[in-house]
């Protein structure tokens, strides 16, 4: 399953302030607007108490709301319902579900992910869904996936797939073009396209995040945001910001030390170059690593 813009948020938010997760107890409006939890796990907070937090779709029933999650309009005592705007679904008795006050606004969670993935920059991402086809050397790349820096094919069919790196290929006009002589030679194996990704601001809940992004890191990075945007509006407790901000700090840096090797980018080498080739001219016309612009 993917790592989802979504869920770093949620996790952001568990690493930041007292987040509620609970199970709910009865059907929600038919309307498709509210969650009930007779029974949650703290003492039931007065009424209102959630209004403009946050509750986030774990697992349910009605799965197009999983990972999906909402601005809070209202909040009952007496009967733990939790009122929104219209979801993508009825919830159900047994869904489960997280919550967090106004203290810590959906936009400044999301605010707080965005830049730290926009602190990387440009990044890595993969993807699995070409299989090779006995001694094609022409294969189409999947939708969003362009400037290829790394082409791996499997070693086996099924886990552990064992990747080796294929060489002497080149992306042209939206395909992997292999050179003669050095396309895949059986059928089925899966190629591994390792792609450089230009991220912008994300605002689905439901937006994967690039596979080769460490959560850890992310989670750390994006407090260190959270907690500068706190910084700015404390009063007293100003001196207990600084350390968690610094605490973050050191967090974020210890997590690259550990995962720089997710973090970085892969070098492309002379011989995959991204190409666009006149009508008519033949891949083999030019030498690698030189770019040819349409006329």
């Amino acid at each position: 399953m993917s790592y989802t813009f979504g869920n770093a948020v949620l996790d952001l938010a568990r690493e930041i302030t007292e987040v509620v997760e609970s199970t709910a107890t009865g059907d929600g409006a038919v309307g498709k607007t509210s969650l009930v939890d007779g029974s949650m796990p703290i003492n039931t907070p007065a009424d209102d108490w959630y209004n403009q937090g946050t509750i986030w779709f774990k697992s349910c029933t009605n799965t197009e709301l999983n990972g999906k999650s909402a601005i809070i309009t209202d909040f009952t005592n007496s009967s733990g319902t939790f009122v929104f705007a219209a979801a993508a679904a009825q919830t159900l008795t047994g869904d489960t579900y997280a919550v967090v006050t106004d203290e810590w606004p959906r936009f400044i969670l999301r605010q707080a992910v965005n830049k730290a993935l926009m602190d990387i920059g440009d990044t890595d991402d993969q993807n699995t869904a070409t299989t090779t086809v006995t001694d094609q050397r022409y294969y189409s790349l999947p939708t969003d996936v362009y400037n290829v820096k790394l082409v791996e094919m499997a070693r086996n069919l099924s886990e552990p797939y064992d990747y080796m790196e294929l060489n002497h290929w080149r992306e042209v006009n939206g395909q992997i073009q292999f050179r003669a002589g050095y396309q895949p030679d059986s059928t089925g194996y899966i190629l591994r396209l390792t792609y450089n990704v230009p991220l912008a601001e994300i605002t689905s809940d439901s937006t994967a995040l690039p596979t080769l992004i460490n959560h850890e890191w992310l989670k750390w990075a994006s407090a260190v945001h959270a907690y500068r945007w706190r910084l700015k509006r404390s009063g007293d407790d100003k001196g207990t910001v600084k350390e968690l901000l610094n605490e973050a700090l050191a967090q974020t840096q210890r997590a690259e030390r550990r995962r720089r090797a997710e973090l970085r980018q892969t070098p492309q080498t002379l011989e995959h170059g991204v190409w666009d080739i006149q009508s008519g001219i033949d891949i083999q016309d030019s030498s690698p690593g030189h770019v040819r612009f349409r006329s």
